[in-house]
């Protein structure tokens, strides 16, 4: 069972349907995340791709961001969103379907973001590609961050990539078998 545990909507029940377990961020790294992004959080716009649960982005909500955007696949996940945006007053939306397709879609009502957490599952190809899509899309605000969370022992973003979009790595923690990766423009 997931909880929210900090800000005004402490200690409420994220509530979730599924058939398989979703593999919801840890809190000791949920916290921690919250901890290092500070007041960098309050009013902010936030982007939760590959959302799962949702946990952080109605985690950043109850600690006062602005508005939270949800990019889900899962169908009984995608329900549970939205029924969780309603239930908590959260001032949010749900993009369903396809990653990609969805970041092209925000960029033409062109959206942009204070943070952007990918958290796409371990061992796939997808945190490369989603974190380049939204900066293809131009999804990110000037003074933003990109933050990604992938196991440990994987490899972050190429210098490459980030070379090519004008990125910079600033940051990154381990946390047991996670890690949280910070990212910013130059």
């Amino acid at each position: 069972m997931t909880r929210i545990s900090s800000g005004f909507l402490k200690g409420r029940k994220i509530n979730v349907k599924y058939k398989e377990r979703p593999k919801p961020t840890t809190s000791f790294l949920k916290e921690a995340l919250f901890n290092i992004l500070g007041e960098k959080n309050r009013g902010s716009d936030i982007l939760d791709c590959f959302a799962g649960t949702g946990s952080i982005g109605f985690e950043a909500f109850s600690r006062g961001a602005n508005s939270v955007v949800f990019i889900e696949q899962d169908r009984q996940l995608i329900e549970s969103l939205r029924q969780n945006i309603t239930d908590f007053k959260v001032r949010g939306e749900v993009y369903s379907g396809n990653y990609f397709i969805n970041l092209i879609n925000l960029r033409r009502k062109h959206r942009v973001f204070d943070w952007i957490y990918l958290y796409p599952p371990y061992f796939s190809k997808q945190l490369t590609t989603s974190f380049e899509g939204c900066l293809k899309n131009k999804l990110l605000k000037s003074d933003g961050l990109i933050i990604t969370e992938r196991y440990n022992k994987s490899t972050d973003i190429s210098k490459d990539l980030l070379k090519k979009y004008g990125v910079s790595h600033i940051d990154s923690r381990e946390y047991g078998m996670a890690a949280l990766d910070f990212y910013k423009l130059l």
